[in-house]
């Protein structure tokens, strides 16, 4: 069956598995709408640029992420050189306390005649020290010794030296490249969150710029790619201190459809995707947890489900005479005593008579204005609503009794981030 890929919008039947958040930072998103020579390319030329940038392969190092090879990357890579020594050239590896620890790599032997006296002087490694007879074989050979004249001094122990010298590493940073690999995640999101966001006009211009690998696009992003602080607004929402990833879809009126990226400690941005208008209020949370290794995608509302307790009522009564109230005490104290709900779950308001005028409580609360908050510096949601006017009644059991009701209290407590 054809099927289009989102990526070089051809119609295609090898869609593949593709990582919307590289398997290599850990990522647990998987779409299948990516054609595989479209799937390949990008982990190539896309991909690459996020998971080997020096930033992501210190993150990797540090919490334990392998790479396709299978091996954790090493952030101190390639050829180095000592302080006191630039002509020294020096590896950084792991020793057996995972400890980075200098590797002095053999230069050029250092060869000088005096009279009939050669004298040859090589620098190894101590950990080379049982590779010095081929060593010596191989010099003898270049310069045409014979080995059998050549006398080796063996008191080893008076040319080594420990130490842990200070090692000179040069590198670069990468801070623009990366960014396609960001917009990568941000468009994948969005095409499979929006379904209609696909024949947007800029998502075609993003498309093309993937299918190319190269950004030609301008006025993208937001952010330089570091901006953690632009994460401070979703602070009690989500835990950033943590090893997971969090992408955001959300409209605003200034910018249009963002894509909101934060990649563990590493990277954040804001990827414009569109002037039009997808989303409304709502918002799409996606939620990469790299140590449970899955995925997940929640709006808003299931976001304010898990970072909040299930909301509790509390009421406040009128009664017309001390022994309704007494009664009422003595009904509340009983194990039966609960508040009548129908076989919905909902909770009717009734007039005096019985009559139900809301079929749930929350339909009234949704159309009243005089809200009180009761408590704005905490996280807590605690508000009040009175029913000032209209004259409504709530039932209880077991014995069905209609009770006045002239204060609401709603409840929710903020139980912790995701």
């Amino acid at each position: 069956m054809l099927l289009e890929c989102i990526i070089c919008r051809k119609e295609k039947d090898d869609l593949s598995d593709e990582h919307v958040i590289p398997d290599a930072l850990g990522g647990y998103y998987h779409i299948h709408t990516v054609c595989k020579k479209c799937n390949s390319k990008l982990g190539s030329y896309v991909d690459t640029k996020l998971v080997n940038h020096l930033f992501s392969t210190f993150q990797r190092y540090s919490t334990g992420l392998k790479g396709k090879s299978g091996t954790i990357p090493n952030p101190f890579s390639g050829t180095h050189t000592l302080k006191d020594d630039e002509e020294q050239k020096v590896r950084l590896e792991k020793d057996e306390n995972g400890v980075f620890v200098p590797y002095l790599i053999m230069g050029s032997p250092d060869v000088t005649k005096e009279n009939d006296k050669t004298t040859i002087t090589i620098k190894i490694d101590a950990r080379d020290k049982n590779k010095l007879p081929s060593i010596i074989k191989k010099i003898a050979k270049r310069n045409n010794f014979n080995v059998e004249d050549i006398q080796i001094d063996t008191d080893l122990d008076k040319y080594s030296h420990k130490f842990r010298p200070e090692v000179i590493i040069k590198t670069s940073v990468d801070l623009d490249e990366f960014k396609i690999g960001l917009l990568k995640i941000a468009y994948e999101f969005a095409v499979d969150s929006i379904p209609e966001y696909y024949n947007d006009e800029k998502a075609i211009l993003i498309s093309k710029d993937l299918e190319n690998c190269k950004i030609t696009t301008n006025d993208l992003f937001i952010g330089s790619g570091f901006d953690k602080d632009m994460f401070n607004a979703f602070k009690f929402i989500l835990d950033i201190s943590s090893n997971k990833h969090y992408l955001i879809l959300c409209h605003t009126k200034k910018l249009g459809l963002i894509c909101m990226i934060y990649l563990s400690n590493t990277f954040s941005i804001g990827v414009k995707l569109s002037t039009n208008e997808y989303l409304n209020e709502n918002f799409i949370f996606g939620i990469n947890d790299i140590e449970n290794k899955n995925f997940e995608k929640l709006d808003i509302n299931q976001i304010h489900e898990r970072i909040y307790s299930p909301m509790k009522l509390r009421y406040g009564y009128l009664f017309q005479t001390e022994d309704e109230c007494q009664k009422f005490k003595k009904i509340e104290q009983s194990n039966d005593f609960e508040f009548y709900k129908d076989t919905n779950g909902n909770q009717p308001l009734y007039d005096k008579d019985g009559n139900a005028v809301y079929s749930d409580i929350n339909e009234k609360l949704e159309v009243l204005d005089n809200v009180s908050i009761l408590d704005f510096d905490s996280k807590d949601l605690i508000s009040e609503v009175n029913f000032e006017d209209e004259e409504l009644y709530i039932k209880i059991k077991p014995d069905n009794i209609l009770l006045r009701v002239v204060v609401v209290r709603s409840e929710q407590y903020y139980i912790g981030s995701i």
